[in-house]
C-alpha cells in the first residue's frame, strides 16, 4: 500500500493549515503519479505544458486591443478591410524596370533638351496636353550624339498620318531626312492639344546597330488626326543618340507636360 507523508521544513517556522470546505459531500483528492510541486493562481504555467482546445466559451465576445507587430505568415485571405496609407520608402526588391527620369512642364517654351539615359534598355518621352504658341505648327526633334555641343545628326523619319475629315480617314505619308518632323497640324487653342508616346532603343538592321524611335500620337486641333512614326538616324555611326532636341518649326509649346522615363 502506497502511504501518504507530509513533511515540514526544518528552515521555516510558519504553520500550513490545511482547511475543509463547507460541504456535506465526501471528496477525494488524486494525487498524480509524479514529482511536481503544486499550482496555485499565482503559478506560472509554462507554454510547452498547454495543450489541448481552449472551449469557444473561455473566450470574451470582443478580443482586447493587441499590437500585430510580432504577427507571421498571417494567410492572406485572412486580410481583410482596408488597410492604412503606409510610406514605401524602406521597400525593397521592387523592381525598378521603369522610372521617372524627368519632368518637364512647358510655358511657353522655345527648346526642350532630353538627355537619354542609356543605362536604360529604352527611354519613353511622354507628350500630354501639348499646345503651340502658333496655330498649324509642327513638332521637330533634333538629336546629338556630342552631348549637346551640335544638333546636326542626321534622321530619317517615316511618318504616316491619319487624319479625320468629312466623315471619313484620310491617310497622309511622307518621309523626312535632317530634323525629324515628327507631328505636323498642330493648333494653338487650349483645348486641342496633341497626345503621344515616343519610345527610344537601339536595334540591329543590315547586320549593324541602329538608333530607333517608335511613335503613337494622337491630336484633337485644327484636324482629329492619329499619328504613328519610325524614326531612325545616325547609320554612319550607330553610338547611342545622347541628347535631344525638341521644338516647335515656327514658335515654341504654349503649354502641356513632357514626361521622360527609363525602362529596363
Amino acid at each position: 500500500m502506497a502511504k501518504v507523508k507530509i513533511q515540514g521544513n526544518a528552515s521555516g517556522t510558519g504553520v500550513l493549515t490545511v482547511t475543509a470546505p463547507n460541504t456535506s459531500t465526501d471528496r477525494t483528492i488524486t494525487l498524480p503519479d509524479t514529482t511536481g510541486t503544486l499550482l496555485d493562481e499565482n503559478s506560472s504555467v509554462p507554454a510547452a505544458n498547454l495543450t489541448g482546445t481552449i472551449a469557444d466559451a473561455r473566450f470574451p465576445a470582443t478580443l482586447p486591443a493587441a499590437s500585430a507587430a510580432n504577427l507571421t505568415a498571417i494567410p492572406a485571405a485572412n486580410v481583410t478591410g482596408t488597410l492604412p496609407a503606409i510610406s514605401g520608402a524602406n521597400l525593397t526588391n521592387i523592381p525598378s524596370n521603369f522610372t521617372l527620369l524627368s519632368t518637364t512642364t512647358c510655358s511657353n517654351t522655345n527648346d526642350i533638351d532630353i538627355t537619354l539615359n542609356t543605362s536604360y534598355t529604352e527611354n519613353i518621352l511622354r507628350f500630354s496636353g501639348i499646345v503651340m504658341q502658333n496655330n498649324n505648327d509642327t513638332l521637330r526633334m533634333s538629336m546629338s550624339d556630342d552631348n549637346g555641343a551640335s544638333y546636326d545628326v542626321r534622321g530619317y523619319c517615316q511618318l504616316n498620318r491619319f487624319t479625320y475629315d468629312s466623315g471619313s480617314w484620310t491617310e497622309f505619308s511622307y518621309t523626312a531626312p535632317g530634323a525629324v518632323t515628327f507631328a505636323t497640324d498642330l493648333a494653338s487653342a487650349s483645348h486641342q492639344s496633341y497626345e503621344a508616346e515616343m519610345t527610344f532603343g537601339q536595334s540591329i538592321a543590315n547586320n549593324a546597330q541602329r538608333n530607333f524611335c517608335r511613335l503613337i500620337g494622337h491630336q484633337h486641333g485644327n484636324n482629329l488626326a492619329f499619328n504613328l512614326a519610325t524614326l531612325m538616324w545616325n547609320e554612319a555611326n550607330p553610338a547611342a543618340i545622347i541628347k535631344l532636341r525638341i521644338n516647335g518649326n515656327a514658335g515654341g509649346i504654349a503649354s502641356g507636360t513632357i514626361k521622360h522615363y527609363g525602362v529596363g
